[in-house]
């Protein structure tokens, strides 16, 4: 939040060893856990345990990447690790000024804002979800206009696809695949053209 007061900063352009720094001890934690949980109970810790787990590394790796631990302090994931659907209004009157205050700043520098709307996989999961999305949808390409944003919503070309979930990796991971980033690439180049 404090990025909203415009002389904010955290430097992180100048921490990047204090950043290193902390990334290297989680990593030492997690391969520490591993080797602990894969070694003989029998014996001392420290000991054995030298074949670590491929699926147990696999899951640390994906949640390290996803900042799981993170996303569920700052209630953006809930206990059972389903993302909420449900955006408040709070959370929309935050995004207007967000957005507002972004908009503000790339006309002072003299520039173009676009703002990019990239679907869910969910939503092409479960057509709950997509209602829900929908809605939430709706109300953000809404107040980005409003902001000032030329807006590109990348919707209409996964959904001509005929197979959207395809576009993720292994049709489950939360980010696009090389085809999904291809095809969203591609759209905003168009949309931008225009």
């Amino acid at each position: 939040m404090r990025y909203l007061n415009s002389d904010f900063s955290q430097n992180l352009v100048h921490r990047q060893p204090e950043i290193d720094a902390a990334l290297a001890v989680q990593i030492e934690k997690g391969r520490r856990n591993l080797t602990l949980e894969r070694r003989p109970k029998n014996l001392p810790e420290g000991q054995g345990g030298m074949a670590i787990n491929a699926k147990k590394v696999r899951e640390i790796s994906e949640s390290t990447i996803r900042l799981s631990n993170l996303r569920q302090r700052l209630g953006l994931v809930s206990k059972a690790g389903e993302f909420d659907t449900a955006v408040s209004e709070d959370e929309m009157k935050l995004l207007e000024k967000v957005l507002t205050q972004a908009k503000t700043t790339i006309n002072e520098w003299g520039g173009a804002a676009y703002f990019i709307y990239l679907p869910e996989r969910d939503r092409y999961v479960d057509r709950r979800m997509a209602d829900l999305n929908d809605m939430d949808r709706e109300q953000v390409l809404r107040i980005a206009k409003s902001a000032g944003f030329s807006v590109i919503d990348i919707t209409d070309a996964f959904q001509s696809q005929a197979d959207p979930v395809s576009l993720f990796p292994f049709r489950r991971l939360g980010h696009y695949n090389e085809q999904g980033h291809r095809l969203v690439a591609q759209a905003v180049l168009d949309s931008v053209a225009k």
